[in-house]
Formats: C-alpha cells, sequence, structure tokens
C-alpha cells in the first residue's frame, strides 16, 4: 500500500513537471504558478488552523511582508534574488513570532483578531508609507531575476515556463517538509493540543512552544513564496494584502 502511495505521488509530480512540455499556453502556466504558490501558503495555513487550531488570517500579511521586503533589496540594495527571498521569509516569521507570541499568551480568540488587525494594518502601511513602498502606485517593472546555480551557471527567468518550474519546485520543498513535521512527534503534539490542550500539558507539552514553532513556519514558507510571486508578476502594490488572497488560502 505504501509503495502504491509512492508511486501516486511520483507520477503526480511527472504529470505536474511535464505540463509545460505538453503545452505552452501561458494562460495554463499562469494558473500553474498561481496553483503552486496558493498551495503553499494554504499548507502553512493547515499546519496552524488544521494541527494547532488556531484560526489565523495573517497569512496574507506574511506573504506580502514577503513580497515587499525581496522587491525592495534587490530593486534598492541590489541583492540576488535568493538573497532577497530568504530575507522577506525571515522578516515574515520574525512579524509572526512577535504576533503570536503577544497574542497568544492571552487566548486563541484574541490571536484571531490579531491576525486579522494586522492583515488589515499591512495593507493600510502599504498605501501610506509611501517613501518605504511606493504608495498606492507599488513597485512596477521588477527587474528580470537571475538565479545563481551551482557550477558557475546561472538561470535567467524570462518566459513563464521559467517561473512555472520555480515555484512549483518551491511548492514540492515546501510540502515534504510540512509532511516530515505533521507525521513526527512535533506533528503529534500539534494535534494532541489542538484535540485536548489540558491533557497534553499534563504530559510535558508546552501549547506556546508548539503554537508558535507552526506560526513561524507558515510564515517564513509564506513570506518565501511572495518574495518569488511578485517577481512573476513584475509588479507589487497594496492590494497583495487584499482579502481576496486570505479567502483563496482559506
Amino acid at each position: 500500500m505504501k509503495a502504491l502511495r509512492i508511486a501516486a505521488v511520483v507520477a503526480g509530480l511527472v504529470a505536474l513537471f511535464a505540463i509545460p512540455k505538453m503545452t505552452g499556453n501561458e494562460y495554463v502556466l499562469a494558473l500553474g504558478v498561481s496553483f503552486a504558490a496558493m498551495s503553499v501558503i494554504a499548507g502553512g495555513l493547515n499546519l496552524v488552523y488544521g494541527y494547532v487550531g488556531l484560526l489565523s488570517f495573517a497569512q496574507v500579511g506574511f506573504f506580502g511582508i514577503g513580497g515587499y521586503a525581496a522587491a525592495l533589496l534587490v530593486v534598492d540594495r541590489g541583492w540576488s534574488l535568493w538573497a532577497g527571498v530568504v530575507a522577506g521569509g525571515g522578516l515574515a516569521t520574525l512579524v509572526g513570532l512577535v504576533i503570536g507570541y503577544s497574542s497568544l499568551r492571552l487566548s486563541r480568540h484574541a490571536f484571531a483578531i490579531v491576525s486579522l488587525s494586522f492583515a488589515l494594518l499591512c495593507m493600510i502601511v502599504a498605501r501610506d508609507w509611501v517613501e518605504l513602498t511606493r504608495g498606492a502606485m507599488g513597485i512596477p517593472g521588477l527587474p528580470t531575476p537571475v538565479m545563481d546555480l551551482p557550477w558557475g551557471l546561472s538561470w535567467r527567468l524570462v518566459r513563464p515556463a521559467d517561473f512555472y518550474y520555480l515555484l512549483m519546485g518551491v511548492a514540492v520543498l515546501s510540502h515534504g517538509l510540512i509532511y516530515l513535521v505533521v507525521t513526527s512527534r512535533l506533528g503529534r503534539a500539534m494535534r494532541a493540543i489542538k484535540l485536548n490542550e489540558p491533557l497534553a500539558q499534563s504530559q510535558g507539552v508546552n501549547p506556546l512552544s508548539y503554537r508558535l514553532l507552526a506560526l513561524s513556519l507558515s510564515a517564513f514558507l509564506a513570506g518565501v513564496v511572495g518574495g518569488l510571486f511578485v517577481f512573476y508578476l513584475t509588479i507589487i502594490d497594496p492590494s497583495i494584502f487584499d482579502f481576496y488572497y486570505t479567502e483563496t488560502m482559506l
């Protein structure tokens, strides 16, 4: 049975990565890029909501923070794409830990309210902090990214198929990481917290630590994907914090 599941997963991955070879239709590839990006963010949300029982509206905030950080570092500071994307994910993680630690010490209901307020505040900051974010006009014309590869090679992301391969690869790695977490001792502790928190505490499980772990991992993944996704769009503006994305994730 296990071998059959592995074979099904491998066949599915082969089919996904073969799509650009079977069709050059840009609409189909655009759907694939959106699918890959949203699946990672939804997977992170499932880690927070499905495994530790926290209703979070903050994912769109982490997504946008990663996008803005990567765009600003690459455009204004001349950082490489990888460095900007990882920095965006790190910043999103830091913000997630601050939000989680400050609100989860009160209650899960407080966290839901704070996460919603945070998402709305992100849009306001992006729109009104013109000196940093360029305001409502955003940052258009993001440069074509060039990724450094091993052995002195480079990959210029010009075609939609290039972004399809990149985002789908990141999605596979992200879901693999999430799978390793939820099937490990960490995942069992997370499920125990959601199902019966007092019983989990009586067994020595610290709910706050595991909730912060789930939140930080989901924030990092959302920030990384946001940093990559905006270079596919070639623009970032306050609409990246739109509630539409939250609905899509849910």
